[in-house]
Formats: C-alpha cells, sequence, structure tokens
C-alpha cells in the first residue's frame, strides 16, 4: 500500500530541461563557449553551478565568468514564464491521484515553487523545505517521507 508519492520538479512535472538546454546553449554561444543545444544538454544536465563550471573549463579549456551565470538566470526566468508548461497528462494526475504527494528536487525551494506556480501546479504538490541529502540517492527520497511523516519502506 502506497502512503506518499515523491515527484521531481524539472522533467517529470513540468516540462523545462529543453528550455534549460536551449537558453544554456544560446549563453554559451553568447559567451564565446560555441555549444548545440545537444551538447548544452550534456555539459549542463542534472548539474549544479560548481559541477557546470567543471564541465565547461574540461570542454572548452577556459572557465566560465560570474556574468554568465547572472545572464543565464535573468533568460531563464524570461524564457520559463513564456514557455514553461506542465508535462502531458500531469493535471490530471495530479487531480485525480488519491495519494498525498510531495516534491523531492535537487533545485532551488523558491525556483521549484515559481516553476510549480507558473504551470499552474502550486499547491498540488507540497515543496519541502528540507535539502538534505540529494533526491538521486534512496536516503533523498526517504528525507521527503520523513518531512510528511510517512516511515519509508523499500
Amino acid at each position: 500500500m502506497l502512503d506518499l508519492v515523491i515527484f521531481d520538479c524539472d522533467g517529470v512535472l513540468v516540462d523545462s530541461e529543453l528550455i534549460f538546454a536551449r537558453v544554456l546553449g544560446e549563453c554559451l554561444v553568447e559567451a564565446g563557449f560555441p555549444a548545440t543545444t545537444d551538447e548544452a544538454l550534456a555539459l549542463g544536465f542534472g548539474k549544479n553551478r560548481a559541477t557546470l563550471c567543471a564541465a565547461v573549463e574540461s570542454r572548452f579549456g577556459r572557465p566560465l565568468s560570474d556574468e554568465f551565470f547572472e545572464t543565464m538566470r535573468a533568460r531563464t526566468a524570461l524564457v520559463l514564464e513564456r514557455e514553461l508548461q506542465p508535462i502531458p497528462g500531469v493535471e490530471e494526475l495530479l487531480n485525480t491521484l488519491p495519494l498525498p504527494r510531495c516534491v523531492a528536487s535537487n533545485g532551488h525551494l523558491e525556483r521549484v515553487r515559481e516553476r510549480l506556480a507558473l504551470t499552474g501546479l502550486l499547491p498540488a504538490p507540497r515543496a519541502s523545505r528540507r535539502r538534505s541529502p540529494p533526491k538521486c540517492r534512496s536516503s533523498g527520497f526517504a528525507a521527503a517521507a520523513t518531512v510528511r511523516t510517512i516511515t519509508p519502506s523499500g
């Protein structure tokens, strides 16, 4: 018997991953790092700032500037506001799901909430304030379940 459904945000609830890759690719090109959207996706998919910096420096032999991230953050916010959509079928799923649900994301809580609000999915899933450990480890999902007072199994 399930007690809780834990969702990731980007790529599961909201269709943001290709938007991020496209904007990252555009910003890289403008900063003098020639990269296609596919290359940007490979360089930046699932990476935080530090690992993205390391990947870009390894690939291109020079670091990204701090200004790069300011530009990237501002442009991403504008594009998401215009283009972000829920993953097809998610709204219906959330509206018919009889179980409690929450979001376990490696993203910043405020950005997760913004994305859910932009797509009309807030407050259906509830994002937790707890930020560790990463959701990619089973302990990350256990932490999300604990916030919802569910005893994790398996």
